[in-house]
């Protein structure tokens, strides 16, 4: 099949949702398929043509988009320019994974042309009024009509989770919905093939109980509580003295994060790495002994898949906004905090640190419950509903 993905930014991606599309076109390339990309220039990467691995990728005029930390363009669509490398690339199925104006255009595009077109939904609007401080009732509630309109106007859509299932359901999509995790590939994500101990010695953590914090450091991500947390710590308690706070990534909240720790006087307790790529990022999974998010917002949960794959036990917020906790079987596999109560935080964080087997045994239960997310059976999926679609194009003019 001739698969192209639409999304805005890729190859590099700054977030999981970019990660999740290389990986499955990747996946995808693999099992014989020929994939192409529509995607926007960015600060790296200039207008035009480039191959990477295999995959082709179209690149539009794009813009900045504010408040992204310079990082996120959004493209700017050309239809003679899209609908020539729909014909010539042959394409014979669009995923579309951008949700504005390619989106849109996209989707007027595809039906002109006949092209059936899935989207495949990564997005919650929280994701964007926490992020610009606008987390208000009417904002959230025009962005929620936005994905209405943009799912309604798709032939069918693929969410991550049951939980984003309902809330697509709950804001008045009808078209259907399927579920497909966005998986873990449990032969890249693989303690056995991965080095020990480098991060530990780099950062001077070696003997050190090191809790694990990885994304954008944006507010939905809720990192402040973590800090809270550990400064109601008291680290002259001698079990409490190795407790450290290692927090992964960057974003528009570093800089007054890094300031909050120095005010609390925690620089030697709170080790920033700043990015880091994926290579150092699976050796700091496989160092560091617990996985903690304390997001509000996630659809399913990357980074926590990405450490149950190094068996890890997993600390998550119990956020309404979030299925991360779904992922947790409290007290089997890590335990969910409340989202708002730094004391309880700091709490389980002790206790859970006292007990050395309790942590070996959750994380045992991690690399157990990781299976059911191999992301080759996710992929085989999407791949059987590509299928399914492209069998029944014939009729598409009566399905969109």
């Amino acid at each position: 099949m001739n698969i192209c993905f639409v999304i805005d930014n890729i190859f590099p991606s700054h977030g999981g949702i970019g990660q999740t599309v290389e990986r499955f076109s990747s996946l995808l390339k693999e099992r014989g398929h020929s994939i192409v990309m529509i995607s926007s220039k960015d600060a790296l990467n200039k207008k035009g043509f480039q191959e990477i691995n295999g995959i082709k990728i179209f690149r539009l005029r794009g813009v900045y988009i504010p408040f992204t930390h310079g990082i996120y363009y959004q493209a700017i669509p050309s239809k003679s320019t899209i609908e020539k490398i729909l014909k010539v690339e042959n394409i014979d199925v669009i995923i579309l994974v951008s949700y504005t104006l390619l989106g849109i255009r996209m989707q007027d595009y595809c039906k002109k042309l006949k092209i059936p077109l899935i989207l495949w939904q990564h997005f919650q609007p929280e994701n964007v009024t926490k992020h610009i401080h606008a987390d208000f009732r009417l904002i959230r509630k025009f962005i929620s009509m936005w994905t209405v309109f943009i799912s309604n106007r798709s032939l069918e859509i693929i969410v991550p989770s049951e939980f984003a299932k309902n809330l697509l359901v709950g804001y008045g999509v009808k078209k259907k919905i399927e579920v497909i995790s966005n998986g873990i590939d449990l032969d890249e994500f693989n303690i056995s093939k991965t080095t020990k101990g480098s991060f530990l010695k780099q950062y001077g953590l070696e003997g050190k109980s090191s809790f694990l914090f990885v994304g954008r450091l944006m507010p939905e991500k809720n990192i402040n509580i973590l800090i809270e947390a550990f400064s109601l710590i008291d680290f002259k308690e001698k079990e409490n003295q190795d407790l450290r706070l290692v927090i992964v990534g960057k974003g528009d909240l570093e800089n007054s994060l890094r300031k909050k720790v120095k005010k609390l006087h925690l620089e030697d307790k709170v080790i920033f790495t700043g990015f880091i790529d994926e290579k150092t990022k699976k050796e700091v999974y496989n160092d560091c002994d617990i996985f903690i998010l304390p997001s509000l917002v996630e659809l399913e949960g990357i980074v926590v898949l990405e450490a149950m794959a190094f068996g890890k036990p997993i600390m998550v917020a119990g956020a309404s906004g979030s299925a991360a906790h779904f992922l947790v079987k409290e007290g089997l596999n890590g335990y969910i905090f409340d989202s708002n109560n730094s004391e309880k935080l700091a709490e389980k964080i002790v206790s859970l640190n006292k007990n050395k087997e309790k942590i070996n045994r959750m994380g045992e239960q991690s690399l157990e419950m990781i299976k059911k997310y191999d992301i080759n059976k996710s992929v085989l999926k999407m791949e059987e509903i590509i299928e399914k679609i492209l069998v029944n194009s014939k009729n598409y003019k009566n399905l969109i």
